[in-house]
């Protein structure tokens, strides 16, 4: 088994004007032995040169590849990965001090941990102290199916429970998708603290965060797709 403790993935796509803020807020989390995995998709703008300008060995840069979108570059920078821990992280966020060892805290005991998140603008300032009570949030599975309110860049999960819940279906955010698994187990771990400052700007791709501008078609969509998965797919792994 890898030395690695925890593997920070990290999907890009023309990111250019954040992610080294990002990293830099990551590694300033991790100790030695830690990693962070980049998969970019293709990106068109600087990104790639941003990744590599920050000189620091935990940095794994992917060699590029077929354009994946938004789940398939996730999945592929999972499939790199070395970690027993596995914390995702979107490219245009900062990294708060409290996620990591929080994080780790709670997968003592759980298979899936998410955070809070104070919710910000492009310059980082903050628009609502707290995106779980912006949402009213709930995490029993069925809100958690109907009103998603994980962000699924302030998600930690256990390596064994990430690959019991592979490949990941079609059409069906990973992080929603993990999320539930993990809800209907008993198995997610909440932490009422914000984890990250979660920059909300034009370019942002995310389904918690649009869902408001979504076809309620394709939301509709996207959740029977989850349901059908989920009643095919249970998980079934040893409890911590």
């Amino acid at each position: 088994m890898t030395s690695t403790r925890i593997s920070f993935v990290l999907a890009s796509y023309n990111g250019a004007g954040y992610v080294t803020e990002q990293l830099t807020s990551i590694l300033a989390a991790l100790g030695p032995a830690d990693e962070v995995v980049v998969s970019d998709d293709g990106s068109s703008d600087a990104t790639l040169e941003r990744v590599r300008s920050v000189d620091d060995p935990r940095i794994r840069l992917l060699p590029p590849g077929e354009r994946l979108g938004y789940q398939g570059n996730f999945a592929r920078a999972i499939a790199a990965s070395t970690g027993r821990y596995i914390f995702f992280s979107d490219q245009d966020d900062a990294c708060l001090p409290a996620r990591v060892p929080r994080s780790l805290d709670a997968l003592e005991r759980h298979w899936c941990v998410c955070g809070d998140a104070t919710v910000v603008d492009s310059q980082l300032q903050t628009m609502q102290a707290s995106h779980f009570e912006a949402r009213a949030a709930r995490f029993d599975l069925v809100s958690l199916i109907a009103r998603p309110s994980v962000i699924g860049a302030t998600m930690a999960c256990r390596r064994d429970f990430i690959e019991a819940c592979l490949p990941f279906p079609a059409g069906v955010p990973h992080d929603m998708w993990l999320a539930a698994q993990a809800a209907r187990s008993g198995q997610l771990a909440v932490v009422r603290a914000p984890f990250i400052l979660y920059r909300r700007h034009a370019a942002v791709v995310s389904a918690t965060a649009s869902t408001s501008r979504r076809p309620i078609r394709e939301r509709l969509v996207e959740r029977f797709r989850l349901v059908r998965a989920m009643a095919t797919r249970p998980v079934r792994l040893a409890r911590p």
